[in-house]
């Protein structure tokens, strides 16, 4: 057990998931206030990062308990190649539950936000992530782990740093917030729905219920596509209406019809990690725009 195996547990490469909704809503504060409570922003990167590692840790454990992840299929290698003991990963995201919490305590400190207000926001965010596979709800296996992922790592992700970072919320302006976050939370649902596509016929052997065992794999292809291509159309609003700045993120176009091929394809075993590559590189390109142009 070395320190390698601890990070690896962590799953860092879906951190993108989870800090960029969190550094829009920042620079939407930004772009409205014109000033961010550094020290605030910096909390709640750490406080989204924290809660994100338990949520990890928190599925890893359960799918290797309820024997979904296996040898032969886990992309999480830490417990079925015994990296890690189970309880050892049991305990981390304990730790980082805690760790969250203290973070969240210092960021209600020094936040101008209401107390209230952000604890709302934030006990939803950590109940979706420890509920999505732990009883009494483990939502992922009962067919409404898309729907938390969806509303998780956009809207509400982004809004909770738009108000810690920023202080306020101007009014009307919440609906701007969660629309300029749902092309993130689209592709993070296209990675999900791909994934489970892929493990489609080991989740119904398991008796594991996804929206891609309801749909089926054609209709879970027509899903995919329009997950991979609507933030374009949204950008191409955003374009007219805002700045033809938004029209960089289509760089990143030619590798959605790259993936939407190898779906149609039945190339699936890589396409997660394909469509997280994917996500990353629109996130970097999409992301920055918000402190340049005046929404």
């Amino acid at each position: 057990m070395d320190l390698q195996s601890y990070l690896l547990a962590l799953r860092p490469l879906s951190y993108s998931q989870s800090l960029f909704p969190a550094l829009l809503g920042c620079c939407l504060a930004y772009s409205d206030t014109a000033r961010v409570d550094l020290a605030a922003a910096l909390l709640t990167l750490l406080v989204v990062v924290s809660v994100h590692s338990a949520g990890n840790l928190v599925n890893t454990y359960e799918d290797y308990m309820r024997g979904i992840d296996s040898s032969d299929t886990a992309d999480d290698r830490t417990l079925v190649d015994r990296r890690l003991s189970a309880k050892t990963v049991q305990y981390m995201g304990t730790g980082f539950y805690f760790i969250g919490l203290v973070l969240f305590g210092g960021l209600c400190a020094i936040s101008r936000t209401s107390p209230t207000l952000l604890s709302f926001m934030f006990f939803g965010g950590l109940s979706g992530s420890f509920l999505y596979t732990r009883e009494p709800a483990a939502l992922k296996y009962i067919g409404w782990g898309d729907l938390v992922i969806v509303v998780t790592f956009g809207p509400l992700t982004t809004l909770f740093s738009y108000l810690a970072a920023g202080g306020t919320l101007i009014v009307g302006r919440w609906l701007h917030v969660v629309t300029f976050a749902l092309p993130m939370a689209s592709i993070t649902e296209a990675i999900l729905h791909s994934n489970n596509t892929r493990d489609m016929e080991q989740d119904k052997l398991r008796k594991v219920v996804t929206l891609a065992l309801y749909l089926g794999h054609g209709c879970s292809y027509v899903l995919y596509c329009v997950l991979i291509f609507l933030p374009f159309a949204m950008l191409t609003i955003l374009s007219t209406v805002f700045s033809v700045a938004f029209i960089i993120p289509f760089l990143t176009l030619p590798m959605a019809f790259t993936l939407e091929k190898n779906f149609r394809l039945g190339q699936l075993k890589a396409l997660p990690s394909q469509t997280g590559k994917f996500g990353l590189l629109f996130n970097v390109l999409y992301v920055p725009l918000f402190l340049y142009v005046v929404i």
